[in-house]
């Protein structure tokens, strides 16, 4: 039987519309996300038993070489269900983000370092900040080598303020693990500063990450 071979108040999909997406068990929600069944099964019925064989822990854990390996899954419906888990991986580490407040460069580092640490190329991030210094954004904004001919401060600055950010600060990392500043690096630093004062947002810092250590502009008194 298919989904549509089912009365309207046990269709997932009706359901959802009338009483709320809160009401569908774990099952129904998975099958709206797999939208078809097989041969064999429905949606619902697909789902129901994936879920009797899998924890929905396991299934967001899974690679999407596993998730082919199961029963009624192809590549359409395994790419389906792993995005659907990394996109919630995100809501969540966006809402962790949102409560951080950076107020000094050990703060940069325990936000982004990890990421930025062990890269092999050069990548520039813009950390967005409220008035209580709480983050509002984190964004790469170049991926390269710093060059005050290509990286422009208005183009960091729009971030900004289009959200409303009152202070923000530079991140970049030095993949030859040298975290000492190159006469680029102090050159957008001065443009930055100058932008920010212009446009009203404050410049708070400018970090670079090498292996193990780092530089920080403000710590230098040098902003």
């Amino acid at each position: 039987m298919n989904i549509l071979s089912l009365p309207q108040d046990l269709r997932p999909r009706e359901r959802l519309q009338k009483q709320g997406v809160h009401v569908l068990s774990d099952a129904e929600l998975l099958a709206l996300l797999l939208r078809t069944g097989n041969r064999a099964e429905n949606a619902v019925v697909l789902a129901t038993r994936l879920l009797q064989e899998h924890s929905l822990a396991s299934l967001s854990r899974a690679r999407l070489t596993d998730l082919q390996k199961l029963s009624g899954v192809g590549i359409a419906k395994a790419c389906e269900i792993a995005a659907c888990f990394e996109l919630a991986r995100r809501v969540q580490t966006f809402s962790d983000e949102k409560r951080f407040t950076v107020s000094s460069p050990k703060d940069v580092l325990a936000l982004i370092g990890a990421e930025l640490m062990h890269l092999q190329q050069e990548q520039c991030v813009g950390i967005y900040l409220d008035t209580r210094h709480r983050l509002l954004k984190k964004e790469i904004v170049f991926i390269g080598t710093l060059n005050a001919s290509l990286i422009h401060p208005r183009e960091i600055l729009r971030i900004g303020i289009s959200e409303g950010a009152a202070a923000f600060i530079l991140v970049h990392n030095h993949p030859s693990g040298d975290p000492m500043p190159s006469e680029e690096d102090v050159s957008i630093t001065n443009q930055l500063r100058e932008a920010g004062e212009v446009v009203g947002i404050e410049f708070l810092d400018h970090v670079i990450i090498g292996k193990g250590s780092y530089y920080s502009f403000k710590e230098e008194k040098l902003i």
